[in-house]
């Protein structure tokens, strides 16, 4: 039987390479959703009250800004938590997305290729190419 007979053969195949490559990787799920739930109440309240501080500290004090203000550390500490409270908040569930998919299924399917070639003749090839530009 030609190879084009069992077209749904390669993306059978991809798809079963895609799941035990991405199935192992959600046994993760919970544990990372219930990590991100307990990080963002923790560093959203720590971030929070230092934003306050640092507010109730800086702002207020119009006049006590000169240029010695440049090299208190309050700036880079408030700036360091809050990146710090940005990651935990974009973290993921899941520990890939579908677009580290489709390497996985580009590399499950380019073995198939050659094998495609041999079975559709030059000339039809070239006439599709062909069509498709017209």
């Amino acid at each position: 039987m030609a190879p084009l007979g069992h077209a749904t053969t390669p993306i059978l195949t991809a798809c079963i390479v895609i799941v035990v490559l991405v199935c192992p990787q959600m046994a993760f799920g919970r544990a990372l959703f219930v990590i991100k739930r307990a990080a963002a109440f923790q560093y959203g309240e720590l971030a929070s009250r230092v934003g306050i501080e640092f507010e109730r500290k800086w702002r207020d004090a119009h006049d006590a800004i000169d240029a010695s203000a440049l090299g208190v550390p309050d700036f880079s500490a408030t700036t360091d938590l809050n990146s710090i409270a940005a990651n935990v908040y974009s973290m993921r569930m899941l520990p890939f997305d579908y677009r580290s998919v489709i390497p996985i299924a580009v590399a499950v399917l380019v073995p198939f290729v050659p094998i495609w070639l041999t079975a559709v003749p030059l000339k039809d090839v070239i006439h599709a190419l062909i069509g498709v530009r017209l």
